[in-house]
């Protein structure tokens, strides 16, 4: 239960850096950084998609697997049972604070000075 609440603080958390970040305004000094980085992540998961596509499709199935046999341990007991419905409402709510902070434009604007 302390793992979902974790989890819960950590997006609103993010959620939170990201109103700072634009709180702060665009600085155009780490923009051209901050593509040349998301350019060569990008590269590197194309790279290695065409080069093992099978060994990643086992490793994501396996991953799959290993959650689905967590949540199905995880949901027969009842504490837990009510802690990820909690969470899986709280991260539903969330969705649609920012779906509707974004469709009508209630976001953090950085101050003009």
């Amino acid at each position: 239960m302390l793992l979902l609440i974790f989890l819960e603080c950590l997006v609103c958390l993010f959620i939170w850096w990201r109103g700072v970040a634009i709180a702060v305004g665009n600085q155009p000094q780490h923009r051209s950084w901050d593509m040349v980085q998301r350019q060569r992540r990008a590269g590197w998961v194309r790279n290695e998609l065409e080069q093992r596509p099978w060994w990643w499709l086992m490793l994501s199935g396996l991953m799959l697997l290993v959650l689905a046999d967590w949540f199905t341990d995880t949901w027969a007991q009842r504490p837990r049972r009510a802690a990820i419905l909690w969470t899986i409402g709280m991260s539903i709510v969330l969705v649609v604070v920012v779906a509707l902070t974004e469709h009508f434009g209630w976001g953090i604007k950085p101050i003009k000075v």
